[in-house]
This record gives C-alpha cells, sequence and structure tokens, in this order.
C-alpha cells in the first residue's frame, strides 16, 4: 500500500479526533490495536514487526515514511572510530538484506498465518492475475486470430479467382493447347 496525500489526510484527521495513548510495551500497544480503532507507531521496531506478522487484520505502511537512523556511541578519542565507520558504510548493503530477508521478506519464523488478500491494498505486483486485468491481452488475441482468418479466406478467394480465370482461358482456347500437346509429344 502506497501512502499518498489522502491517506495523510485521514491520518492527520484521526489523530486530531482521538487521542493519543502511549504504552510502555509492545505487548500493550499491539493489544490496543488488534483490539479496536488503535495505529501502531512505530519506527521499525524489529520485535513490534516480529509479532504483527501472526495478524491478518494489520496493513503495514511503510512507503513514504523516514527511516529510522541507529547510532553506536564510542569515547572521542577512541582508534577504532574510522575502522568502525568504514566497516559500516562497507556492509550497508549486506545489513539491509538481512534485514529484509528477515523482517520484510516473509522468512517464516513460526506457523505461517494464511490471510485472505485484501485486494485493494495489495500492490499491482502481487494481485492475482484475474480476468479483468488479462482481458486486453485476450483481445489483442482474438483481433489477431480474426485478422488471420479474413487474410486466409481473402488468399482462398484470389487463388480460386486466379485458378477460374486460367481454366477459362484455356477452355476457351482448345486448339492451342492441342497443338502444344501435339509439339510434345
Amino acid at each position: 500500500m502506497t501512502w499518498n496525500t489522502t491517506d495523510a489526510l485521514k491520518f492527520q484527521d484521526a489523530v486530531k479526533n482521538n487521542p493519543v495513548v502511549v504504552k510502555n510495551t509492545t505487548e500493550e500497544a499491539i493489544d490496543l490495536m488488534k483490539n479496536g480503532n488503535y495505529i501502531f507507531i512505530s519506527q521499525e521496531d524489529e520485535y513490534a514487526i516480529f509479532e504483527l506478522t501472526k495478524y491478518c487484520n494489520i496493513i503495514k505502511i511503510t512507503e513514504g515514511m523516514p527511516e529510522k537512523t541507529g547510532s553506536y556511541l564510542f569515547h572521542p578519542n577512541n582508534p577504532l572510530i574510522h575502522e568502525i565507520n568504514r566497516a559500516i558504510t562497507l556492509n550497508g548493503a549486506f545489513i539491509r538484506r538481512t534485514y529484509h530477508k528477515y523482517f520484510t521478506s516473509g522468512f517464516v519464523f513460526d506457523k505461517p498465518i494464511r490471510c485472505p488478500a485484501i485486494k485493494e491494498y495489495l500492490s499491482e505486483a502481487l494481485r492475482p492475475i484475474d480476468i479483468t486485468s488479462t482481458f486486453g491481452i485476450f483481445m489483442i488475441f482474438i483481433v489477431c486470430i480474426v485478422i488471420s482468418m479474413l487474410s486466409f479466406a481473402a488468399e482462398v478467394f484470389y487463388f480460386r479467382q486466379q485458378t477460374k480465370k486460367q481454366n477459362d482461358i484455356l477452355a476457351s482456347h482448345p486448339i492451342i493447347l492441342n497443338e502444344m500437346h501435339l509439339k510434345t509429344s
């Protein structure tokens, strides 16, 4: 699901009309959210992401949201700061790949939950193929088949007309045929 202007306006309106409730633990926040009209705002809480995979009626919106930054604290004179910064920079792709493998790619830790797909919340790439999404392909196929059948029928008609003309010409000149037949024998 994408985060667009309409979603942002609905979110602002919901926050305006409903009080914000702060909870101390992830479990308390998830319990409120799954039982009522609450939303859970978290900046990539890994435990919360893992727990939310157990519920079907929860939608996770990440597109357009700010990313959470991480920090490592060292003494200012630590000689390893430069090497650690370099290692983090070089391993950034590995860190992102590992994160996506375990938290956003559906990696299974527990018994998988079979949730019914809500079509309007699925991205276009994940929507199942149905007759309406393939209608254009079938229409093009049918048009091409009709055109090829018409061209084949036109070709057969033209061939028959030419054959008939040749037969009429040959039938109207039997003498030429006989003379040609005699010369060849």
